[in-house]
């Protein structure tokens, strides 16, 4: 049987880290997505799927910090080419014409 006070102890422990985490990282966390121009609802659930999964993985991750900066970019990344996927394919029905539609393009 496990002791409970270690038990809450132990989730302290970790709770605590990730906050002292977070505020830790929030200035590069939030320079990046303000250098990508990301809105700030989307930025919202950026951080939290990105905490959320840091708390999951837990202690496999050997630099929490620089970890979570990549992910952070790299959602970043799929938000603005996804954006721009969704401009063209808007673009090709507003104005068909004999051009191959955007997903068939190279």
């Amino acid at each position: 049987m496990h002791n409970s006070s270690a038990m809450v102890s132990l989730g302290y422990k970790r709770s605590r880290f990730f906050c002292d985490l977070f505020i830790n990282e929030k200035a590069r966390l939030e320079a990046t997505l303000y250098r990508y121009e990301v809105p700030q609802g989307v930025a919202s659930k950026m951080l939290e799927a990105t905490v959320l999964e840091l708390i999951y993985k837990g202690e496999s991750v050997e630099a929490p910090g620089d970890w979570m900066l990549s992910k952070i970019r790299n959602q970043c990344r799929r938000y603005w080419v996804g954006r721009r996927h969704r401009l063209w394919a808007n673009l090709d029905e507003a104005f068909p014409g004999d051009r191959l539609p955007y997903a068939q393009r190279s």
